[in-house]
């Protein structure tokens, strides 16, 4: 699988005081089963947090919209990937490849 992240930047958001962020995906998710998940991982200062990601395979490509926990903004930037866990492998999980 190839996945290509790009063009981290700020955008909207749903919660009033809180800044959203976006960057954007392209590439093909081969799931051969399904029940695979998929995470966004973004590394600050504070830490690493992640995000599941519903249905990424369905669109080769798109944009992904997030926000940070409270005291875990990334102030100047921040580092960003997609993880892969097979499903019952809850500790096994693969960093995606990008581009």
């Amino acid at each position: 699988m190839l996945l290509a992240l790009s063009n981290p930047r700020r955008g909207e958001s749903v919660f009033l005081n809180r800044p959203g962020y976006q960057v954007d995906y392209q590439g093909q998710v081969n799931a051969t089963n399904g029940t695979d998940s998929y995470y966004l991982m973004v590394k600050v200062p504070a830490g690493i947090s992640e995000a599941i990601l519903f249905r990424i395979g369905d669109q080769p490509q798109g944009k992904l919209s997030f926000i940070f926990t409270p005291g875990h903004e990334p102030g100047q930037g921040f580092d960003v990937w997609i993880e892969r866990q097979q499903f019952g492998r809850r500790m096994d999980r693969v960093r995606c490849r990008t581009s």
